[in-house]
């Protein structure tokens, strides 16, 4: 009884964990939202104002960057985990032919 109780308290534990990272996600995300709520505000507001556009032009200039930047750590992330992929085979070929 006393290792069921354990296992218990473990999966409570980790699912205590799960909750608590979805909840830091959420408030990051709810965090990300009011700051892109506030930006397009005053993209909105100084958009027709010809004393911003320099600004204006550099902010899509950034923009544009900041998206090729993201496709690229995507990109890299899709073959980090291709490659961890191809590792994880690799190692359990090995040891396939080391149990033999």
């Amino acid at each position: 009884h006393e290792a069921d109780y354990l296992k218990s308290i473990a999966r409570i534990q980790r699912f205590q964990g799960q909750v608590e990272r979805r909840i830091a996600q959420c408030q990051g995300a709810y965090k990300d939202l009011d700051d892109w709520y506030v930006w397009e505000k005053a993209v909105l507001i100084n958009a027709d104002d010809p004393m911003a556009a320099p600004l204006m032009a550099e902010v899509k200039r950034l923009e544009a960057e900041l998206a090729a930047k993201k496709q690229e750590l995507m990109d890299l992330t899709r073959r980090r985990e291709e490659s961890q992929e191809l590792h994880k085979l690799h190692n359990l070929q090995v040891q396939d032919l080391n149990d033999m």
